[in-house]
């Protein structure tokens, strides 16, 4: 029986993260290949590729690989070995939309829209987000049961936590709860941003949006963005 692989291709750190990541959600590696290439200067391992058998489920755990690190697959080359999924820092919607639905790539990677809840491209920096929260802080105060909020969400494995699904772990009665909380104090943060967020199909604002980007999972998860985590780490709020 032909098993498809897929092909990833990045900077040796990057690779390794994603290799562990994917071993740890019981996906298998598939060990007849593994290529390198050195770095002419430092004589190091400069660039990575690792292949693993493409079943079901494992592009939802490529997706929150990439999204919780800002980065993407974006484009894929061919060689005598077959395909590799190129991973780079950089991207474009676009570029995204044509890769995901090239076959046989759709049939394991779910077709990740870039819509208006799940679109990573940053809203601000880690210094604007910093900015935002310190101005929050003096102009209105910060509800300790918020900052908990934010604080246990930054510390969440990939930053990743579902209102349906830890509303109970994270003080809540309900996820309910934790969306109101979250979306009131994402909405001042927001305003201090002076960002405006782009319009969902629905109509509402969905102002958590500032503080998180949206995967559909089991539960839906929100992932906090890279650039807050990054801002909550060095005022050592999290």
């Amino acid at each position: 029986m032909t098993r498809d692989i897929l092909w990833f291709h990045g900077p040796s750190d990057d690779i390794e993260e994603l290799r562990l990541a994917l071993i740890a959600k019981g996906f298998q590696e598939h060990k007849d290949t593994s290529l390198e290439a050195m770095d002419a200067t430092t004589g190091q391992i400069a660039h990575h590729s690792i292949g693993f058998i493409a079943v079901v489920g494992i592009g939802q755990c490529i997706r929150v690989f990439l999204k919780t690190r800002g980065k993407r697959m974006v484009s894929r080359e061919v060689s005598k070995k077959g395909e590799k999924l190129v991973i780079r820092g950089d991207y474009s919607a676009d570029e995204v939309e044509r890769f995901l639905k090239v076959p046989p790539h759709k049939k394991y990677i779910e077709d990740d829209k870039n819509d208006a809840y799940s679109n990573p491209e940053p809203i601000a920096t880690a210094a604007q987000f910093k900015a935002a929260l310190l101005a929050v802080r003096d102009r209105t105060g910060i509800d300790p049961k918020d900052l908990a909020l934010l604080r246990a969400h930054c510390r969440a494995p990939n930053q990743t936590i579902s209102t349906f699904r830890d509303a109970k772990q994270l003080g809540y009665a309900s996820h309910g709860d934790v969306n109101k909380a979250y979306g009131r104090f994402a909405h001042d943060v927001c305003d201090a941003l002076h960002v405006v967020l782009p319009p969902t199909p629905s109509g509402d604002a969905h102002w958590w949006r500032t503080l998180a980007i949206g995967n559909e999972a089991d539960h839906y998860e929100w992932i906090m963005r890279p650039e807050l985590v990054q801002a909550l780490q060095e005022l050592k709020w999290a």
